[in-house]
């Protein structure tokens, strides 16, 4: 694959920051920029650059949009032949001034190419308790309010190609073993944690029903595809799972062995839904091919834009 963009979420990289700077300390970082102080830090970063001079990544040019520490983050590779007339790490309509503001976790990396607005995003985890679930109900509403922003600008909103980690099953054919995430876990990996009584609020991360139907009602508000789903329309649980549960390591079992789900996402604007010529997931199977050591596989979605 010889992609025009390349899009990575959760990189972990700290962003730059003055020398003895801390988590959260209020203390102003170039987010765009790698930094970190420690020689770990040094050595991690000249592997980076190192990477991003070899011939197949030489000819993209980085946007980083990093965190305090080594969390979250995400990146945007742009073939230098593409020149992005805007870049952003907000989403529209929430200030600032270009590229200068980022969200504080650099979840959010945005570029404008050839008219489009392409959006990354690595989306907070939902988690397994009322504040994480507060987190990720907030996460949502800012994503609600942006798509808000588009709908109120009609015919005059750029077309919209979103993809990344959003965390979430879209339906509930997109994971696995909903039994397991929903009721199972709760009594093998989760013992000391009470089951939520209202059903709408139990569950593994990512088939919750209620970050569920959030989910769908962004999809609905911004009138946008799920363009894997528009190419792929048949249930195929061998490639399907973009996040895969690792094989066992010096023991017999392992938790998600053999389990996944589908939670990341390639998404188009409805202008752009019959210019895609592909959309697809480039992993395959419980032994986790395509994945490069991740637990996430990389996703695909090609445009004809003429």
């Amino acid at each position: 694959e010889k992609p025009d963009v390349i899009c990575i979420q959760e990189v972990n990289l700290p962003a730059a920051a003055p020398p003895g700077s801390k988590r959260n300390d209020g203390r102003p970082r170039k987010r765009g920029e790698i930094g970190g102080d420690s020689k770990k830090a040094q050595e991690e970063r000249s592997r980076v650059f190192a990477a991003l001079r070899h011939p197949c990544i030489s000819p993209y040019k980085p946007y980083w949009s990093l965190s305090d520490w080594k969390y979250a983050g995400t990146c945007m590779l742009i073939h230098r032949d593409l020149k992005p007339t805007e870049i952003a790490h907000v989403f529209p309509g929430e200030g600032g001034s270009g590229a200068e503001k980022h969200d504080p976790e650099g979840r959010i990396s945005i570029a404008v190419i050839r008219g489009i607005e392409i959006w990354t995003t690595y989306v907070p985890n939902s988690g397994w308790d009322a504040n994480r679930h507060k987190r990720r109900e907030k996460w949502d509403t800012r994503v609600i309010k942006a798509m808000r922003r588009r709908t109120r600008l009609g015919k005059f909103a750029r077309p919209l190609v979103w993809v990344g980690d959003m965390n979430v099953c879209k339906e509930d054919r997109d994971a696995s073993h909903i039994k397991y995430y929903r009721e199972t876990i709760y009594n093998i990996k989760r013992r000391h944690i009470k089951p939520p009584k209202n059903l709408m609020d139990r569950g593994q991360p990512g088939v919750i029903p209620r970050e569920q139907a959030r989910f769908r009602g962004i999809l609905d508000e911004g009138k946008l595809c799920d363009a894997y789903r528009l190419k792929n329309p048949e249930t195929d649980l061998f490639k399907d799972l973009t996040w895969r549960g690792y094989p066992p390591v010096g023991t017999k079992v392992a938790l998600y062995y053999g389990k996944g789900m589908r939670i990341d996402y390639t998404l188009v604007s409805q202008d752009l839904e019959k210019k895609v010529v592909r959309a697809d997931t480039l992993g395959r199977g419980k032994d986790l091919q395509g994945f490069m050591g991740s637990d996430h596989c990389p996703v695909l979605i090609e445009l004809l834009l003429g």
